[in-house]
């Protein structure tokens, strides 16, 4: 079970924080999944050319994020961004888990566009 019944709260209006029960590895992966999803959805429906001849960009993206929030909300407060993290951790000073809000999206998002260039695109593009 992903989310233990007695511990899912409501979020923290908006601020990336980590569950009260979840660990460092939690953190770490849930944010790098986050991340890496948002990524290729990105790739598939803004930067690759075939995703960009249905023009409906926005929308698969908005709904990754929908989906990354509503998945990974409870858990981390979903930020799935470095830049999303830093004025929240400024005005709150919760510096204990602000490395992991930077470790696990840039390590998400430079594996997706990895997967996404040698794996999913054509050879010679």
């Amino acid at each position: 079970m992903i989310f233990p019944v007695e511990t899912v709260t409501t979020a923290n209006l908006g601020i990336p924080l980590p569950a009260a029960w979840a660990t460092t590895s939690t953190v770490l992966i849930a944010e790098f999944i986050m991340t890496c999803l948002l990524m290729t959805s990105i790739f598939g429906t803004a930067v690759d050319e075939r995703g960009r001849a249905v023009k409906i960009g926005g929308f698969g993206i908005g709904l990754t994020v929908a989906f990354d929030i509503l998945c990974g909300g409870a858990v981390t407060g979903a930020s799935m961004n470095p830049a999303r993290s830093f004025g929240p951790a400024l005005e709150r000073m919760y510096g204990q888990w602000h490395w992991a809000y930077w470790v696990a999206p840039v390590a998400g998002a430079c594996v997706a566009a990895l997967v996404y260039e040698h794996v999913l695109l054509k050879p010679g593009r």
